[in-house]
């Protein structure tokens, strides 16, 4: 690669303490130099404080508050595009780089000019298969990368068009930003990602997969979450707000009759089969499926 192009990773960190060191020993391995933006959502486990000691050109900002996922990454993509960057590198605090992995999505980026985002192929943490929902959100798009041997194979660059990818890595130019201006603050943790993939395609960009980059993703203590109302209710949240709330949908309004009438079955099946949790959760969903329907119809109107 002959230009030098400015990259800046943002990195959002809560209680990262199990993957933050190879994370960030990952960046500094490299083959392209990068600047690194740490955003914390108060973590309680120690994770600033080590980034503090062991990495200290790392810049970070602590939270007041969690913001979530989108939000927080708002903050260090402001932070980024304030310091002139061309390109910002998205990355989980459990995701760990290839030396190489992000000079093949730059290169990519400049044989494809129609991309808004660049994610390598995101591998489990073992390296012997694809991680599980990347490859669930992509298995007809990579039908021809089902097995190790394949995978091994790859020789060239190749870029395919996806619908959608995860945000566990994503290269976006800076450029794309001056138009879409980050995650939607209607999202706290699930769905942020979709939602902007969404709104990318809506203005013409492409979503692709880069597929001689790879990045691992560690999302073995996802299957551990303790399952909370409040966790039940961000996902409900998360899953319906990617068909509310997709701008590239032209009758979205079908969606509404349907996602009321599940709700009300749910919760007279939760009375008839006398569970009160169950019936206190389907009762919270059907009014937060009311309020954003109401919310999502407003904001489709200023994004059209």
């Amino acid at each position: 690669m002959t230009k030098e192009f400015k990259v800046f990773v943002v990195i959002v960190t809560y209680n990262g303490m199990k993957w933050i060191e190879e994370c960030l020993k990952s960046i500094q391995d490299s083959s392209i130099k990068t600047s690194v933006f740490v955003i914390d959502n108060c973590s309680q486990d120690g994770t600033i404080e080590f980034i503090s000691e062991n990495f200290q050109d790392i810049q970070i900002t602590k939270n007041t508050h969690n913001l979530g996922f989108g939000q927080a990454n708002n903050v260090g993509i402001t932070k980024a595009v304030n310091a002139n960057a061309d390109y910002i590198l998205l990355l989980n605090q459990d995701a760990y780089l290839f030396p190489d992995s992000i000079e093949k999505l730059i290169n990519s980026f400049n044989n494809n000019d129609g991309y808004g985002v660049l994610s390598p192929i995101q591998l489990h943490v073992n390296g012997e298969r694809m991680e599980n929902l990347f490859f669930q959100f992509n298995a007809e798009a990579f039908n021809q990368l089902l097995s190790k041997f394949l995978l091994a194979k790859i020789q060239k660059s190749n870029t395919i068009k996806v619908d959608f990818v995860q945000a566990a890595c994503w290269l976006i130019k800076k450029e794309v930003f001056a138009k879409i201006e980050g995650f939607d603050d209607l999202f706290y943790h699930y769905g942020e990602d979709n939602n902007f993939c969404q709104r990318l395609k809506s203005i013409g960009y492409e979503i692709g997969v880069v597929t001689d980059s790879f990045v691992y993703h560690d999302t073995t203590e996802e299957t551990h979450k303790k399952i909370t109302i409040k966790y039940e209710l961000n996902r409900y949240r998360s899953n319906i707000l990617k068909y509310l709330y997709d701008i590239n949908e032209p009758n979205v309004k079908k969606h509404y009759s349907y996602l009321l009438k599940k709700c009300y079955v749910n919760f007279i099946t939760a009375i008839f089969t006398l569970s009160p949790r169950g019936a206190f959760l389907e009762i919270r969903k059907l009014i937060l499926l009311i309020k954003l329907i109401f919310i999502t119809k407003k904001r489709l109107k200023k994004l059209k």
